[in-house]
């Protein structure tokens, strides 16, 4: 009888691994994009735990929505990318 476990982690929290570089670069990456002035690491680090249109309307209020929706897309996949990379690097 063989005795292999499998292990699944989900780190929901940022407790195993600190999303915060990921999360601030993937944010400049939406606001190189679509053009707008960057913004502080202290105020985009205030609006993680935000919805993230919510957290866009932080920083482009006023823009109209195709704007907001369109940063949320660019900074997913900038997040998804830095995810991926940063697993690799974990493996």
């Amino acid at each position: 009888m063989s005795n292999s476990s499998q292990l699944i982690l989900f780190d929901v929290d940022g407790t195993l691994v600190d999303s915060q570089v990921s999360i601030i670069a993937a944010m400049y990456s939406a606001f190189d994009k679509i053009g707008r002035p960057l913004t502080s690491r202290s105020k985009i680090l205030s609006t993680i735990g935000l919805l993230l249109p919510r957290a866009f309307q932080v920083f482009i209020a006023n823009e109209g929505q195709s704007l907001n929706e369109k940063a949320c897309d660019i900074q997913k996949m900038s997040f998804a990318n830095a995810c991926v990379n940063q697993k690799s690097r974990l493996l």
